[in-house]
Parts: C-alpha cells; sequence; structure tokens
C-alpha cells in the first residue's frame, strides 16, 4: 500500500515514520509545515522549528522521499501534489493543524489519524497535557477515520497504556509513539477491509483547546500523585504552576517527590522548597521566589 504520511518534528511523529520505513508498505512522500513553532504561542522559550531542524523531513531527505509543504494557501496545489505521488492511503499522526477535505480526496481509502487518547475523549491539539491534568490512567491512544470535523471520525483501533509516575514529556512520546507502531503493525495488515470501524458517541465527546497559561495552576485539592506527574509531564513547556497554599499563592517550578502517603516525611524542610499537603498526599516542589 502506497503511503502519503504527514507529521511534525515530534517522536510521536518519527518513530511510526521510521516504523513505516521497515515495514511493507511503500511511503510515497511526505507532508509537514516548512516551518512550524517549536511550542504553542505564548510558550516561554517560543522559537521557529526550520526545516534543517526537523527530524522528519531529515529522514524523508534521507531515503529521498518528496516533502510537500502544508504551510500555504494554495489547497489546490497541494492535493495536486500529493495526487501525484498515486497514495493509496494519508497517514497523520502528531500533526497539529487541519488536513483539508480536498488533499484526503487524493488518496484511495482516505485519510487515518493517529490521536494520542481514547477518543471521543479529549479532541483537540494537546490530548496528552490535558489527560495529565486531569490525573487520567491509563493514557491511551488511537487510529481514526479523518474528516472534516476535529478528530470526530470513526475510531478503527485503540490502545490503552499505564502512567508510569515522574516521566518527562519526551519519554511519555516515546512511550506513546512505541505503542502506536505496535496497533499500526497490527491494523494496516487488515486494512481496509479487515475493520470495522466504530462511530463515536458524541455523548462522550470532549474537546479542549491548545492550552494557556491558566491551565497550568494546581490545586491541592488533588492527589499528590497527579500534581507531581502533570508538572513532570509538562515541565519542558517552560510555564509556572500556580498554587494556593495556606492561604499563599506560589509559582512552582519544579516538582521534587511525592508521597501518596500524608504521615510519610519526605525531604527535609527548608526555604528552597515548599512542603504541602494534598488530597491525598504530600507534595515537594521548588518554586519561583
Amino acid at each position: 500500500m502506497n503511503v502519503f504520511f504527514i507529521g511534525s518534528a515530534g517522536p510521536l511523529s518519527v518513530e511510526p515514520f521510521q516504523w513505516l520505513l521497515s515495514s511493507r508498505h511503500v511511503l510515497c512522500g511526505v507532508g509537514l509545515d516548512w516551518q512550524e513553532p517549536a511550542s504553542w504561542p505564548g510558550q516561554r522559550g517560543c522559537t521557529a522549528l526550520s526545516l534543517e531542524h526537523n527530524a522528519l523531513a531529515s529522514l524523508a531527505r534521507e531515503h529521498q522521499l518528496p516533502l510537500v509543504d502544508l504551510n500555504t494557501n494554495n489547497t489546490s496545489e497541494v492535493a495536486a501534489r500529493i495526487r501525484a505521488l498515486n497514495p493509496d492511503l494519508i497517514l497523520v499522526s502528531c500533526y497539529g493543524r487541519k488536513v483539508p477535505d480536498q488533499v484526503l480526496q487524493v488518496a484511495r481509502y482516505g485519510g487515518v489519524n493517529c490521536h494520542p487518547s481514547l477518543l471521543p475523549c479529549f479532541r483537540g491539539p494537546a490530548p496528552i497535557f490535558w489527560q495529565y491534568r486531569e490525573g487520567i490512567d491509563p493514557l491511551g491512544i488511537s487510529l481514526h477515520v479523518m474528516n472534516s470535523k476535529w478528530d470526530a471520525g470513526d475510531v478503527i483501533a485503540s490502545r490503552t497504556l499505564e502512567v508510569v509516575d515522574g516521566l518527562p514529556g519526551a519519554y511519555i512520546q516515546l512511550r506513546l509513539s512505541e505503542t502506536l507502531c505496535d496497533l499500526l503493525a497490527e491494523t494496516l495488515e487488515r486494512f481496509p477491509d479487515g475493520l470495522s470501524p466504530l462511530a463515536q458517541q458524541q455523548r462522550d465527546a470532549s474537546y479542549q483547546s491548545a492550552p494557556g497559561p491558566a491551565d497550568f495552576q494546581v490545586q491541592t485539592e488533588w492527589s499528590a500523585r497527579r500534581i507531581f506527574n502533570f508538572m513532570r509531564a509538562t515541565e519542558h513547556w517552560g510555564c509556572a504552576y500556580p498554587c494556593e497554599v495556606n492561604g499563599r499563592r506560589y509559582e512552582l517550578k519544579h516538582a521534587l517527590v511525592f508521597s501518596a502517603d500524608n504521615g510519610v516525611d519526605l525531604l527535609p524542610n527548608n526555604p528552597e522548597v515548599l512542603h504541602f499537603e494534598c488530597n491525598p498526599g504530600l507534595m515537594v516542589a521548588s518554586y519561583y521566589h
């Protein structure tokens, strides 16, 4: 099967792309934005990620695959370029923009998106962030048919992945990408006739937009484990974590350690870190002075 792959520079694009290279399927081209943001707008340290520093683009060039710039208003030209590559399927993974219907329609079987949540929950551009913020365990990953709505097409396959305490965002993406590759191997082997896609139940659906600074706020009413894992998973965003402790507002910086038991002593008290009780558990974090 000829596959046109659309992605970005992160592990959830690069790892499935590398899996496709080693599979029996034929990669006929790669679509990406010639210049994509390295982080969400408003995030500290936000810089532009040029094509020269995009791991997916480098791999595509290394394997002499055609590259198509999707960051253009000329949808007809993009569709024509991809149509010329004769794709059977457009496979999308970790791409932050909507793929126009006109582009999806050039492939024989349309488009399939790899989305890191158990759909229909946590639709939108940052599902890993929101799952960690809500304390979801296990995490999920879904393959779904693409249509004109965000992450709303029929679900082809899905899988769960248990949360490991304290992992940073890059390692979480790597674990999810390993699960995704296994899911792709099983699914594409039976594609398309051996699959039975299921319509998403709209009553169970939730959608979250890209997070802003206010979404990093944590509360002592949360469990210590939830705060700890959320902070560790999103620390690379470079945002402070506002938290009110005993009537005083703190800007938390780094999650250091937690205990699920309120009666356990953690790190020795010192003025550089904050100890506080949660519901349940104890948490220790550094903060901005």
